[in-house]
């Protein structure tokens, strides 16, 4: 799979500053000096980053048109950050960073997503636990059935083990559920209202 790449472009001719999103930027670059019929300069590339409509969004004030932005002082100092970044760490923050000027978490937002965050937390923990002592008595079941094959030994791991396929399927049909319903919603909100 080809990666994706954020690109900015300049016109040197009038300072314009493209930008855009390509797997192949410089064959990108060739493309647009040929629609705009002047030599383009690729500023700075920004790899397997997708932020190319927050960055759209962010310098929307400084749009001329399109894909084209004026070379603002904020929009230039953005790309020289940003400039020569090969560590994936560094573009996630700087992506992080446009994201969060974008959206502007207030405060009653960032407690509610701690909370959430330490409440899932510990459901989740606490649904590990639940699961490892399942796995532990049904591990005991299968011994004590090994040792002395009863009836009563059999029919013990037996109960163990569908409670141990309950705890894993029921949990992986939820969320194939829940998939299906984000791609139908997703589906949903691209389709025009007739």
């Amino acid at each position: 799979m080809a990666k994706n790449y954020v690109y900015f472009m300049q016109n040197p001719a009038n300072g314009h500053i493209k930008i855009g999103q390509s797997t192949h930027p410089d064959k990108r670059k060739k493309q647009v000096q040929r629609d705009v019929g002047a030599r383009l300069k690729i500023l700075a590339t920004l790899e397997d980053v997708p932020l190319e409509r927050v960055l759209h969004e962010r310098f929307d004030k400084y749009r001329l048109y399109g894909e084209w932005f004026r070379p603002a002082p904020e929009l230039v100092k953005f790309i020289e950050a940003n400039e020569g970044r090969a560590d994936k760490w560094a573009i996630q923050k700087a992506a992080k960073e446009a994201i969060e000027e974008v959206k502007g978490m207030d405060e009653a937002e960032w407690q509610i997503a701690i909370m959430a965050f330490v409440f899932g937390a510990a459901f989740f923990f606490a649904i590990l636990y639940g699961v490892m002592h399942l796995c532990l008595d049904t591990l005991w079941a299968l011994l004590d059935m090994i040792a002395m094959p009863t009836r009563a030994n059999v029919t013990g791991f037996m109960e163990q083990f569908f409670w141990v396929f309950v705890v894993v399927t029921v949990p992986l049909a939820l969320k194939i559920m829940v998939v299906q319903i984000r791609r139908w919603d997703a589906e949903a909100r691209d389709t025009p209202d007739a």
